[in-house]
């Protein structure tokens, strides 16, 4: 999974401010790069790419239709969706300190 989104976020299709990949689903914390496909086809491309990528070690993914986004209210802050998406495997309780997940990380600033 790490790998597809990676692959898009090098062909500067958005910024990735922050990720989690879960064992059954992932965070993504993303801005739209201005000559972006929209959000519907980046996510459609990168659950290919990461079917992809997981075919070549065989193993399969099934991902369900669609998928659930949101956009931050006025209140919200990046950083705190971010630091949200960081905790999920502490609240999961696959490790004491978000820092142990190797599934994770902030590639990207905000600026």
């Amino acid at each position: 999974m790490i790998h597809a989104v990676m692959f898009y976020r090098r062909k500067d299709w958005y910024h990735l401010y922050g990720y989690c990949v879960m064992p059954d689903h992932v965070h993504l914390v993303l801005g739209l790069q201005k000559g972006s496909p929209g959000l519907s086809n980046v996510v459609g491309n990168i659950k290919r790419a990461a079917r992809h990528f997981c075919k070549r070690v065989n193993r399969d993914v099934v991902w369900q239709d669609g998928f659930h986004d949101r956009i931050l209210r006025e209140n919200e802050t990046s950083g705190e969706m971010v630091n949200y998406v960081m905790l999920n495997p502490v609240r999961a309780h696959l490790v004491s300190d978000f820092a142990e997940y190797p599934y994770s990380g902030r590639p990207d600033s905000f600026s």
